[in-house]
């Protein structure tokens, strides 16, 4: 498949004539290769894919009169490749799982210095912010068929890679307090449940390991 994002403008409250023409527009081709397997309990999605950008329009640093300050710009080229993988299984008539992961290389293949940075070495081939290399979920509910009522027990756990926050102009070296650590998400709920789940109360707790 192919992508198209318009020109953009940047708009400032001190705009001068110089700043009143648009960027570029930022174009896509995507390349995916996948699998789908189903049965009556059991489906699973796998896929390996490849996005190639060219003009990522991305908020860069910049100089300007003596201000630090983030311009829109069409940062450079960009690639995004990995591989992905869900599944959702019903394991016995009260028990289901669900999960997945997500793979992902995510880099600036080409960065476009912008006016007023001095140097810009280390910024091709650096991590696109906002990509963790690796991100899993596993979930599972469990339900107690009672006599009127059902009691649902619920939990899943989320890991996410360590992210870089920074923009993409900026690396893990030179801006090493927009890293952030990897982390994982523990969440989990028991509900009750009346007349075909007509009504449900829940008691809901997230981020249960802090």
């Amino acid at each position: 498949s192919q992508g198209y994002k318009g020109p953009a403008f940047n708009v400032f409250y001190n705009m001068s004539e110089k700043d009143t023409l648009p960027i570029s527009e930022e174009t896509s081709d995507a390349y995916e290769l996948g699998y789908k397997y189903a049965t009556n309990d059991l489906i699973i999605n796998a896929a390996i894919f490849r996005t190639e950008i060219d003009g990522f329009q991305a908020n860069n640093p910049e100089i300007l009169d003596g201000v630090f300050i983030t311009r829109l710009t069409n940062a450079g080229s960009v690639i995004s490749e990995g591989i992905e993988m869900d599944f959702i299984w019903q394991a016995t008539d009260n028990l289901n799982l669900y999960g997945g992961f997500a793979s992902v290389d995510a880099e600036v293949d080409e960065f476009k210095c912008p006016v007023g940075l001095d140097s810009c070495d280390g910024r091709s081939g650096a991590d696109l912010p906002f990509s963790p290399d690796l991100k899993y979920s596993l979930a599972g509910d469990y339900t107690w068929e009672l006599d009127g009522m059902n009691v649902i027990l619920n939990a899943s756990y989320v890991y996410t890679d360590e992210i870089f926050a920074g923009g993409p102009g900026a690396t893990a070296e030179t801006t090493p307090e927009a890293v952030l650590p990897s982390y994982g998400m523990l969440n989990a709920s028991l509900a009750f449940s009346w007349e075909d789940d007509m009504y449900r109360v829940s008691l809901i707790g997230k981020n249960l390991a802090d």
